[in-house]
């Protein structure tokens, strides 16, 4: 098992070179370019590879934990 620490949205920190059959990731929420960390998320993916995605959902819940977490949003359904 491989496992590492990547910064979703910065490409250069993923291992190019290597595929992996599951991304984990716990704190989409605090940066504001997530579509780019989706991006990347999606190239070090084997073809058939899951991710598994923790966000916060309900944007009428973002409060004060949100700002303290630097939350940038929260998401819905659709989002």
């Amino acid at each position: 098992m491989e496992v590492g620490y990547t910064v979703g949205e910065k490409g250069e920190s993923f291992p190019k070179e290597a595929k992996f059959d599951t991304v984990i990731c716990l704190t989409l929420l605090n940066t504001a370019d997530d579509l780019t960390a989706l991006s990347n998320f999606r190239e070090v993916l084997e073809d058939q590879g899951r991710a598994i995605i923790l966000v916060p959902c309900g944007p009428w819940l973002y409060g004060s934990l949100d700002e303290v977490l630097a939350h940038h949003r929260r998401y819905t359904r659709n989002s």
